[in-house]
């Protein structure tokens, strides 16, 4: 789930996802924080949370929980070799 501030006025967008084995009772919790006040750049961060008994799913991971940190760079011309204007390149217009 995200949720986008009303009327755009802030530069942030929270989300979580959560996903669960109601059999095992384990589960992975993903929130997540966006900002995307820097033109042309969209950082991102987001922690995992694993949690189960010995045995399940998320119970055997080797990481309990992580932090990931992402900050792609959007080149302003990029946007010309995507969709169909790619397709258009090929046929040479």
């Amino acid at each position: 789930m995200s949720q986008k501030a009303p009327f755009d006025i802030l530069d942030f967008t929270p989300s979580v996802a959560l996903l669960a084995n109601t059999g095992g009772h384990d589960w992975l919790l993903i929130p997540a924080l966006l900002y995307t006040g820097i033109k042309n750049v969209a950082l991102r961060v987001r922690m995992a949370l694993n949690r189960g008994n010995p045995g399940s799913e998320y119970g055997e991971r080797a990481v309990k929980s992580r932090v990931h940190l992402r900050a792609p760079v959007f080149l302003p011309g990029a946007a010309c070799l995507t969709g169909r204007r790619r397709a258009g390149l090929r046929r040479g217009g």
